[in-house]
């Protein structure tokens, strides 16, 4: 019996997260990057502007990225 309470104390310490990945877009390194900004669910990059994902991604003048269709997607999943 003590298998089973053993398990979720360990799985009580990991934070839940959302595979952010999963966002057409969003690559290894965006999704690090959000991460890393205490990002971490669809719902909260939902709530997100597309100004306050810019400045967590900082992509390069180059890359077009849409991030209105992030927030968009986020919201569905």
């Amino acid at each position: 019996t003590g298998d089973w309470i053993e398990q979720a104390r360990r799985m009580a310490g990991r934070p839940l997260r959302d595979p952010l990945i999963d966002i057409n877009g969003v690559g290894p390194v965006y999704e690090q990057r959000l991460l890393n900004a205490g990002v971490t669910t669809f719902q909260q990059l939902a709530g997100m502007s597309a100004a306050e994902i810019r400045a967590i991604i900082n992509p390069e003048d180059w890359q077009n990225v849409d991030l209105e269709s992030w927030i968009a997607e986020a919201k569905t999943l």
